[in-house]
């Protein structure tokens, strides 16, 4: 019988193979049965590479997130992106009640949070977490903000990316934080107020000469 692990690398390489994007394994030393599927192609992040998986499939793919299975980031983010959609497969595992400031975020675990991306009746603990969540683990709060995007967590994000902005001059270069920024814009320019927009616009402009 496959381990999990080798049945989580077969979902990852039949879907690479079906978009025509290349691959490599390698042994991930930290880890038992540490087998990684790498895939430094773009193109991995604008395919929706996983959202023709069955609810079996994507169930496994989320188990890899939820027990940390090694996996190439850009590879985990993508079955993140998921989560607010079809995280409802694996609701009971997540531990909803747990995400707190005390919550540990560390591996894949801050990706779990994009399932709140899931319903507007997280609006107010997205928004919360926005304040809480250190730099570089929140990649999952982020995509549960583009899945859900209303009124209220937009103004809180814009308040949030002036804020981390002025804080520092530096702010997003080794994190990628700023890529979500140039992400969130380009959504806001469709879906917001546009005045609004414009304004933020030239004020983190503003501040990036600074």
């Amino acid at each position: 019988m496959l381990s999990s692990s080798t049945r989580i690398n077969k979902i990852i390489i039949q879907q690479l193979q079906q978009h025509e994007l290349e691959y490599e394994c390698d042994v991930d030393p930290n880890q038992i049965d540490g087998e990684v599927v790498y895939c430094y192609d773009e193109r991995v992040n604008s395919l929706g590479i996983f959202a023709g998986c069955t609810d079996e499939e994507l169930t496994l793919l989320f188990t890899a997130l939820i027990e940390n299975h090694p996996l190439y980031w850009d590879i985990a983010l993508e079955i993140a992106k998921l989560l607010p959609t079809k995280g409802y497969l694996v609701k009971d595992r997540l531990q909803l009640d747990g995400w707190t400031v005390d919550f540990c975020y560390h591996g894949f675990n801050q990706m779990l949070l994009a399932y709140l991306g899931s319903s507007k009746k997280y609006e107010t603990r997205i928004i919360e977490l926005l304040d809480m969540i250190p730099e570089d683990y929140r990649d999952g709060l982020f995509l549960a903000c583009e899945a859900l995007n209303t009124p209220l967590i937009c103004r809180k994000l814009m308040e949030k990316f002036t804020q981390w902005i002025n804080a520092d001059s530096d702010y997003g270069k080794g994190t990628g934080e700023m890529h979500y920024l140039v992400r969130f814009i380009k959504l806001w320019e469709t879906t917001q107020d546009t005045k609004l927009l414009k304004e933020f616009v030239r004020n983190v402009e503003k501040s990036s000469r600074t």
